[in-house]
């Protein structure tokens, strides 16, 4: 209930924000950094920053309890979402040359790939892709406010867990933006160049001899 106040109230902040925004701005290649502790349902288990495109920000976040809660475990060989909502409960920071008064932002889509559990009973670390969806920032001041429609580069999910009484359990998750990943030949190529290094190693010392 508690969340779903404040919620409720961002949005009618933001709403508001909206209806008065003087000037609407779009930054893109924004990096994104958070970190993730596991939900106990008070919300907040999470922050981190933005930055780029004369963007920086730090920010203070939280998930849906459904995803990878604190007292949610997960049987070996199921499945699970990686996609969730991030709910930014605060923001402070700087944007462009402009100096707010008050900022605020809105939650965004969280798209990461799924994962099923191993059926092994030991402890592992998981990364899959996944991206954010737009996130609306506004600053507003004596002069007005402004809107920013923030697009954030692509990264990686990282989650670990502990198995314990037969379950697995998330310890921590991260979000991280990441380069342009090598397009699927590159990798092959990789794969091709290291499994032809044993191959010249042993030819080189069979030459040396």
């Amino acid at each position: 209930m508690t969340r779903f106040l404040r919620f409720s109230c961002i949005v009618l902040l933001l709403t508001s924000l909206h209806a008065y925004a003087d000037s609407v701005k779009n930054l893109t290649n924004v990096t994104v950094n958070l970190d993730f502790l596991p939900n106990d349902g008070t919300g907040e288990n999470g922050g981190g920053f933005l930055d780029g495109s004369g963007l920086s920000l730090d920010v203070v976040a939280g998930t849906s309890y459904s995803w990878f809660a604190g007292t949610n475990g997960f049987a070996p060989g199921s499945r699970a979402g990686g996609g969730t909502t991030i709910y930014f409960d605060a923001v402070s920071g700087t944007i462009g040359n402009q100096s707010y008064d008050t900022l605020g932002i809105g939650a965004a889509d969280f798209n990461a790939g799924g994962l099923t559990f191993p059926t092994n009973g030991k402890d592992f670390t998981v990364s899959v892709h996944g991206s954010l969806g737009m996130i609306v920032v506004y600053g507003c001041n004596s002069q007005g406010c402004d809107q920013y429609n923030v697009t954030t580069n692509p990264g990686m999910l990282t989650v670990s867990f502990s198995y314990a009484d037969g379950l697995y359990y998330a310890n921590e998750a991260s979000f991280v933006s990441t380069t342009t990943a090598p397009e699927p030949s590159t990798f092959a190529l990789l794969a091709i160049g290291f499994g032809a290094l044993p191959w010249l190693k042993s030819r080189k010392l069979r030459h040396a001899r």
